[in-house]
């Protein structure tokens, strides 16, 4: 038994630990999967900010919770089981609300590294339920110690780091790239990418375009920050003079696209895409997507732009 208690804190922290990893690895995807379920909901007008905070908040939740099942003494473990019992509680309460229903495709626990049906979410929940129910059952057999200053340290300093690779994230992409466009990826061989013109498919002659080309992402304009449009518009002309393609990947509608063509002074060409496989893409609303004889080479978000700049300065000097 003691073997199988063991066992069964490790999947439990690990789950936990994993979780909030990868949600502050990649806080946009989660924030994206949020907007989804808001709209399912009829919120349509939630604050991207409000989901991210929350995004940020859960994931150091999930991290310190799998930190104090880890670590913990019978007193941090004991309140740790608590919360974790009444977390996956609720949360299977709304997964099975999820299976039932498929309001949407997958819960999003795992981003894009593990993608779980909704049925398949709702069994784990019942698994580390129960897990959560064996352990509280052997508390008693826990040993107790009298300092707990090294654990709290520990999990402060963790939590922290949490905190800081979001931020860090989400200002300059996921640091971990476990969406299927990574760098090093041939755009056609990538199923699920398509892009559009005046309602015509280019997308194999985006995918095989020879030379140097620049996607510019933003999966809809009416949301994307205005802010480094004085970039955008100097990388563009930077392409048009080199001959390099520049184009910009949106979900957004003619009405959209004129706004901001008026309001950025854009004069790059727009071409149509599904709007989940352009969050996909870049997590960056919006980012560019490097590529060079069809080869994604680089992923930027809005706050790397001037890394281009200054990559093609290089390579103009050499």
């Amino acid at each position: 038994m003691k073997v199988v208690k063991i066992l069964s804190r490790c999947i439990l922290a690990f789950t936990f630990l994993l979780s909030g990893l990868i949600k502050a690895n990649d806080p946009l995807g989660m924030v994206y999967k949020m907007r989804e379920y808001f709209v399912v909901w009829g919120c349509d007008d939630v604050s991207y900010s409000l989901l991210t905070i929350f995004t940020i908040v859960l994931a150091s939740f999930e991290f310190c919770l799998g930190m104090a099942l880890v670590i913990g003494d019978k007193r941090v473990l004991a309140n740790a089981v608590k919360i974790a019992i009444v977390f996956i509680s609720l949360m299977s309460l709304f997964t099975l609300w999820l299976a039932l229903t498929d309001a949407v495709s997958d819960c999003g626990c795992f981003g894009d590294l593990i993608v779980l049906t909704n049925w398949q979410t709702f069994f784990k929940n019942i698994i580390l339920l129960s897990i959560c129910v064996l352990l509280w059952w052997k508390m008693d057999n826990e040993p107790c110690i009298e300092n707990v200053t090294i654990f709290k340290v520990a999990d402060s300093i963790m939590c922290g780091f949490i905190v800081a690779l979001s931020i860090i994230s989400l200002h300059h992409l996921p640091r971990v790239e476990t969406s299927s466009y990574k760098v090093g990826t041939r755009l056609n061989q990538i199923e699920t990418f398509f892009v559009e013109k005046d309602g015509e498919d280019v997308t194999e002659d985006i995918a095989s375009k020879k030379g140097r080309t620049y996607l510019l992402v933003a999966p809809y304009l009416q949301d994307s920050d205005e802010g480094g449009m004085s970039e955008y518009n100097a990388i563009y002309k930077m392409c048009h003079k080199k001959g390099y393609g520049f184009y910009c990947l949106t979900a957004s509608d003619e009405a959209e696209m004129d706004k901001w063509k008026h309001n950025t002074a854009a004069e790059y060409q727009f071409l149509y895409s599904d709007d989940a496989e352009l969050k996909t893409m870049v997590r960056s609303n919006p980012g560019i997507l490097f590529l060079e004889n069809g080869i994604i080479k680089g992923k930027y978000s809005k706050n790397d732009l001037i890394k281009i700049i200054k990559n093609e300065k290089k390579d103009c000097s050499r």
